[in-house]
């Protein structure tokens, strides 16, 4: 998102009743905010339509279709302003924690730790296949250890899909060959070899908290 965007995001900024904070992180479609709303915190992801062309609503319907706790959790979305809107936002559950990347760097985990956390990734991503979705995506920067617990949290299905999905939208930002390549990557052959996709990825993740956990001698 261009900078005089993100100055029009500054903190205080409301939108749709919610009441933005510090940017938690950036796309080239949009940005994510800490916000409030009613007394409750969020991470609110705020993307230009005219960028984004379907993508936020084919998220929604993801979030919609998942409910475990090693997920993250769908709040709110909708259209803003009212009127002639431009902007498209999606209030989720602001998980407190670090992501997977940062936990690994930080904390040394050891043998039990790393067991731990890929069992609590195997259940939220066996809720998700359950569920006829694929993350698509997932990435260390897209699980968070959730603090105070430790649990894993799976994040960002922007590029996810789902059984009975309409084709992947068309998209006008610097993110689309992130979703290209994973329609390339995905081919429908049939509801058992949905989940392949994640589970390459799920594999990733369990190779490098292993090699990080050997490397300290645990």
């Amino acid at each position: 998102m261009a900078e005089a965007q993100r100055r029009e995001h500054s903190p205080g900024t409301r939108i749709a009743g919610f009441t933005l904070g510090k940017r938690l992180g950036s796309g080239a479609c949009g940005d994510v905010y800490l916000a409030m709303r009613d007394g409750e915190e969020v991470a609110l992801k705020v993307q230009y339509l005219h960028r984004i062309a379907g993508w936020p609503e084919r998220e929604v319907a993801i979030l919609l279709r998942l409910r475990h706790p090693n997920v993250v959790a769908f709040r709110a979305c909708g259209k803003f302003p009212g009127v002639a809107p431009r902007l498209f936002y999606l209030a989720m559950e602001c998980v407190r924690g670090r992501t997977l990347h940062q936990w690994v760097e930080e904390e040394n985990p050891s043998a039990r730790q790393v067991a731990r956390l890929l069992r609590g990734m195997a259940l939220g991503l066996g809720a998700t296949h359950a569920a006829g979705v694929v993350h698509r995506d997932l990435k260390e920067s897209n699980v968070m250890v959730r603090e105070p617990d430790g649990e894993p949290v799976l994040v960002d299905f922007g590029v996810g899909d789902f059984a009975g999905a309409p084709a992947s939208p068309r998209v006008s930002c610097r993110r689309a060959p992130c979703a290209i390549a994973a329609r390339r990557r995905w081919r429908f052959a049939g509801p058992a070899a949905r989940p392949r996709p994640d589970d390459t990825g799920a594999g990733q993740r369990m190779t490098s908290m292993r090699s990080a956990s050997s490397s300290i001698g645990c």
